[in-house]
């Protein structure tokens, strides 16, 4: 299975951005980056982890508005799987994983995103 694209925001913060790649990153949509609101139709225990991972995930700056399906479909498998982990069938175990690494909540998917200052300086620019 191929790797999944990086977002351009994350070429960018790595110093990684090539325009004749990646675009010009100023003609992209933007979205604005804000912890969205949970959705009335998740349950106590998929509310609760809401709360939780919205705490955890608010300094990432990766959380918006457009993050709202895959944060509530994380949150009520998540709930399913606390009622009952041992019926929690494979194919629901594999969606939360996945889910998780869309969302940067696990330690590979952190992994891939650094911080970064842009370019790296360069050492030998006073010789």
């Amino acid at each position: 299975m191929a790797r999944a694209r990086k977002p351009d925001n994350v070429h960018l913060l790595q110093g990684t951005h090539q325009p004749c790649r990646h675009g010009n990153p100023d003609e992209k949509p933007k979205v604005e980056i804000k912890i969205p609101s949970p959705p009335e139709s998740l349950s106590g225990v998929a509310h609760a982890e809401w709360l939780r991972i919205c705490d955890v995930l608010k300094n990432s700056g990766i959380l918006s508005d457009a993050d709202i399906g895959v944060m509530a479909i994380y949150c009520e498998l998540y709930a399913q799987f606390q009622t009952d982990p041992v019926e929690f069938p494979a194919a629901k175990y594999t969606q939360l994983r996945l889910c998780m690494v869309e969302l940067g909540m696990t330690p590979a998917a952190r992994s891939k995103i650094t911080v970064g200052g842009g370019k790296k300086e360069n050492t030998f620019a006073d010789v």
